[in-house]
């Protein structure tokens, strides 16, 4: 629903992280990471607060008011933007990873 009021597009350059190759030992996707976002995400869409914004917005969509629809989600943008922000610098830094990780190499 964000991406259809215009909250958020998967393939803006903004959403994406350059990773480095070398950091990993394989192009496997770990089902960890998949499993932590997917969790943190169907946590924030479970409660009701969300399922209310939710009705309002598609009810908005609905009648052609997307201003409505953008405001009424909003809220949920900014969390899934502050979840994003926080896996892109887990990434970043090695603390996470999407990928398996290469071994540690000595100096």
């Amino acid at each position: 629903m964000l991406g259809k009021v215009g909250l958020f597009d998967p393939a803006d350059a903004k959403n994406h992280i350059r990773l480095r190759p070398d950091h990993y030992q394989s192009e496997v996707r770990l089902e960890s990471f998949d499993q932590g976002l997917s969790q943190a995400l169907s946590g924030m869409i479970a409660t009701d607060l969300y399922a209310e914004a939710d009705t309002k917005a598609r009810r908005a969509v609905a009648g052609g008011d997307m201003a409505s629809a953008r405001s009424i989600l909003q809220p949920w943008a900014e969390e899934v933007g502050l979840l994003q922000g926080a896996a892109k610098l887990a990434l970043t830094l090695c603390d996470a990873f999407l990928f398996v990780p290469a071994p540690l190499r000595g100096p």
